[in-house]
């Protein structure tokens, strides 16, 4: 019975996964009309392109290294004084909550010195917000994605993608005639990937990487085959983006991928078939330092920092397994915020894995922590991030950052889904102090230009 709810929470996860992917829908809704007027020409006509994939090549396994156990510090972060007005946190002047409320179907912004969220100017009433997109916001903040309907032709819909300041003061079209299924996401401040999506059982296939803001467009280059649920996500790349890290589809290996000479090689060969498969690319970031990944496994997460390329090859390359003080585990054995630049991971922390076969309607009771992967240093919150006053409730899945990293978002909703929030919760990360900001959905972190 045991076996079976794993499963069952496995799939649902995985379905959460798929439909968090899509900011698109599949099924054609009623059409509506933006009375919004481009200001910048430059736009993309756009159409999906089959996907594409790579001959498979099987590789002998490999005796599977031992990794350094580390017993990380711990410190608590729990103020007595634990919610506090969102003005005494001290937000960055230029630095903006972007919230989404759902009985006028508008965003809203709000700083640090707002006593209430302010409306976005320029957005079309009926226009769609992808709020669970990670990537509909720019890395550096300034901007966001955002689509309306465009038309029905041929029993397909087609929608237009706009892009606007965080202040909304300057909107335009990026992409014109996007069919259904298709997101938007940045993977730089100046380059957005459009991935298209035939149904949620099946992978995406990524058909344009446009400039926004000069309007260049060209077609990427070929992804080798992946699977899910590690094919909808982000695509992990090095710093200039010749180069993928790919779970190899019928192989079930990690691999790097170089886009120029079509060459793979084998990276990861200490992890088990297990450990493989359950590594998803958004726990791997190349960056010029080398290549960081972190892997969770229930009660530790397995973790190397800055592998030059050629020793994650290397089944001898040093690797280690932070664990968790005992009887604690990672809630869903997932990450809820990573910051692999700073080597730092958040997630959830759970005495006992939940029954979800019983009829639970809230999220289980947790303790919200950030492990040091850099220092050994796990700070605890003492923080349950879906419990509000003394009513359990439900969590978004995910958090996110304010640009400088000091400040955490996320979202209580009420039981016992997540259609209606309860309130966004803001963390500032140095104190474990919180502010709330009630009847409204986080959408984002903002930056605009100072006054």
């Amino acid at each position: 019975m045991r076996k079976h709810a794993i499963y069952l929470v496995v799939f649902f996860f995985s379905f959460a996964i798929l439909a968090a992917c899509s900011s698109l829908p599949f099924a054609t809704p009623l059409p509506t009309i933006t009375s919004i007027t481009p200001t910048n020409p430059a736009t993309v006509y756009l159409s999906p392109t089959p996907e594409i994939a790579i001959s498979p090549t099987v590789f002998t396994p490999q005796v599977i290294s031992t990794p350094i156990s580390i017993s990380p510090e711990i410190q608590i972060l729990a103020p007595d004084k634990r919610e506090v007005k969102l003005a005494e946190l001290g937000l960055n002047d230029s630095t903006r909550l972007i919230l989404y409320y759902q009985p006028s179907n508008s965003l809203r912004t709000m700083s640090g010195k707002d006593i209430q969220p302010q409306k976005i100017p320029n957005t079309d009433p009926e226009a769609n917000f992808s709020r669970i997109n990670l990537r509909h916001i720019s890395p550096n903040q300034k901007w966001f994605t955002y689509y309306t309907f465009k038309e029905i032709k041929d029993n397909l819909v087609y929608y237009d993608y706009w892009i606007s300041s965080i202040d909304g003061k300057n909107q335009w079209i990026i992409a014109s005639g996007v069919s259904s299924g298709t997101k938007a996401e940045w993977v730089s401040n100046e380059q957005i990937e459009l991935w298209h999506y035939e149904s949620r059982l099946n992978c995406p296939n990524r058909i344009a990487i446009l400039n926004p803001f000069s309007g260049e467009t060209n077609t990427p280059p070929d992804i080798p085959s992946s699977s899910i649920p590690q094919c909808v996500f982000p695509l992990s790349t090095n710093p200039d983006r010749s180069k993928v890290i790919f779970y190899e589809e019928g192989t079930w290996l990690w691999n790097i991928f170089d886009f120029n000479t079509g060459m793979k090689q084998r990276i990861f060969p200490w992890l088990s078939q297990s450990e493989a498969s359950n590594l998803w690319p958004r726990y791997i970031q190349w960056l010029p330092s080398g290549i960081t990944l972190a892997l969770p496994n229930h009660a530790s997460i397995d973790f190397a920092i800055d592998l030059p390329p050629s020793a994650a090859s290397d089944i001898n390359s040093r690797w280690n397994k932070m664990l968790l003080p005992p009887p604690n585990r990672i809630l869903d054995n997932r990450f809820a915020w990573w910051s692999l630049d700073d080597g730092l991971i958040g997630f959830d922390m759970i005495e006992s894995e939940p029954d979800y076969l019983n009829g639970q309607k809230a999220s289980p009771p947790t303790s919200f922590v950030i492990l040091d992967l850099r220092h050994s240093i796990l700070y605890d919150y003492n923080l349950d991030r879906a419990k509000t006053g003394n009513r359990q409730k439900v969590s978004d899945y995910f958090i996110s950052a304010s640009a400088d990293n000091h400040f955490l978002a996320w979202t209580i909703y009420e039981p016992p889904d997540m259609s209606h929030a309860s309130e966004t919760v803001i963390l500032e990360r140095s104190t474990g102090r919180i502010a709330l900001i009630k009847g409204f959905e986080f959408f984002g972190w903002g930056e605009v230009e100072q006054p």
